[in-house]
């Protein structure tokens, strides 16, 4: 019951960020929570996550461009002045068409669930159009810990605007390309790479479950911490690798630290040992 309370709000408030990803990440929490419990896939969550981001797409853009007119409002500019917000939505409805509509966000979603196309680029591109890295890439990880204080200049763990300068659209475009895993493991080390970082995301993943799914029933920390490294290493997998694991650290590391002052400070339930059962039937004997 809490849950269908929460995550509609949450959703909600994040549709007014203007972020996709705000909206869906509550209820990509619970379904991922729930797959980790009952250890199943099925196969409507996956057709019902691929409708609700066609449309999503559509609506997102609608509110960035109708409601936020492009970026020039807030939404507390647009709740101010209803009137003017209403005439942006009926010019909007009367002048679009929602079959058109639907189909770009179609569209729009099969091109951002497409890591192939960028990780098809890098691979063409490298090391044509820009060398190999040798590891650049992949000692940002190391970076993210060292905080900004100790060093103001520190570079950004993210290489997305590295990919659209060098393998997209060029320096003129403000964007971020995320390069996929697989795609910043080929420019550093090419298949070399690819291969030894699928072997090590597998590792890890294992690791995950040898620790916290051993039982069948694991602990709510455990749960949780699963659930993240699920969103962060697969879900989000077309991120820099970098960047992904170092989120995932920075999300894993509070939650060990919880659980071990928890381990600290509430003792263990002490079990009573059983009695032997040749001590039982010597008792009934004497009885």
């Amino acid at each position: 019951m809490l849950l269908c309370a929460i995550v509609p709000v949450t959703s909600a408030l994040g549709f007014f960020t203007g972020s996709k990803t705000y909206v869906l990440v509550a209820p990509m929490m619970v379904v991922l929570t729930t797959v980790v419990w009952t250890r199943r896939i099925r196969l409507r969550w996956v057709a019902l996550g691929v409708v609700a981001l066609a449309l999503l797409y559509p609506t997102s853009e609608f509110f960035r461009a109708v409601i936020l007119a492009d970026y020039t409002l807030t939404a507390a500019d647009a709740l101010q002045d209803p009137n003017a917000t209403i005439m942006r939505v009926s010019q909007f409805v009367s002048s679009s068409r929602p079959g058109e509509y639907f189909a770009e966000g179609l569209a729009a979603t099969g091109a951002r669930l497409d890591g192939l196309g960028v990780t098809s680029v890098i691979v063409r591109d490298t090391p044509r159009v820009s060398p190999f890295q040798n590891g650049r890439t992949l000692w940002l990880f190391f970076v993210a810990f060292v905080p900004r204080v100790f060093w103001p200049s520190k570079p950004t763990i993210t290489i997305g605007e590295f990919i659209t300068d060098v393998y997209g659209s060029g320096p003129m475009i403000d964007s971020d390309t995320g390069p996929t895993q697989i795609g910043d493991y080929y420019l550093n080390f090419g298949t070399p790479g690819v291969v030894a970082g699928m072997v090590l995301l597998g590792i890890l993943l294992r690791l995950a479950h040898e620790v916290f799914l051993r039982d069948e029933r694991p602990t709510a920390s455990a749960m949780l911490a699963v659930v993240v490294i699920l969103y962060q290493l697969t879900i989000r997998f077309e991120g820099g690798v970098a960047a992904q694991y170092a989120s995932t650290a920075f999300a894993l590391i509070p939650l060990g630290l919880i659980a071990l002052v928890i381990r600290i400070l509430v003792p263990t339930p002490r079990t009573k040992s059983p009695t032997p059962v040749a001590w039982q039937a010597g008792e009934v004997l004497q009885r």
